[in-house]
């Protein structure tokens, strides 16, 4: 989880190119009115505070007078001129396109440079074997094939960070990253 000081980069490879951050994966949802955060409409499209809570557009927009949206959190007031203009993040329901600078032409991402190996077993990720390859679940966090191979069952693997199932036919049916040790 990213702390305030940890300020993210326009060059951090979790960044696309048109500079939106992935969504959290522990923050799917508005934590004021539970809607499922998405691309559009508008109203559910997730943005950052300057305490560095998300809210999504149409519970923003309820507390935004005078050029100040309080945050339903922690009741900091955010100066801004419109909701509109706070930071958005890509959400799940969006996927980088083959012609992003952040996708190679295989259509996949490169691996972020702040998850270099499984949070489970602590392998770092490589391009083989395939028990060390990077694999993203819906909740989207990445652990590698073998770990992810432990809690397949029935259809259903279970994320060891957050607990969340994510369905799938097999665990080689999950999205790959590209790996620091591939050109």
């Amino acid at each position: 989880f990213r702390t305030p000081d940890e300020t993210p980069t326009a060059d951090s490879s979790s960044v696309v190119d048109d500079g939106r951050e992935p969504l959290p994966a522990d923050q799917l949802s508005c934590g004021v009115c539970y809607e499922e955060y998405k691309s559009s409409p508008a109203a559910v499209v997730p943005r950052r505070l300057s305490c560095l809570h998300i809210m999504c557009t149409g519970c923003l927009e309820g507390e935004f007078d005078d050029g100040q949206v309080c945050c339903s959190e922690c009741f900091q007031s955010t100066t801004c001129d419109s909701i509109e203009a706070l930071p958005t993040f890509r959400t799940p329901d969006e996927t980088p396109t083959a012609d992003s600078s952040s996708v190679v032409d295989d259509g996949r991402e490169p691996l972020p440079a702040d998850q270099l190996s499984c949070g489970v077993c602590y392998e770092e990720y490589k391009s083989s074997p395939a028990a060390v390859v990077p694999r993203r679940l819906s909740c989207l966090h990445i652990m590698c094939t073998g770990c992810l191979e432990g809690e397949f069952d029935d259809g259903q693997v279970c994320c060891s960070e957050c607990f969340q199932s994510t369905t799938c036919d097999s665990i080689e049916a999950l999205p790959t990253f590209r790996t620091p040790d591939e050109t």
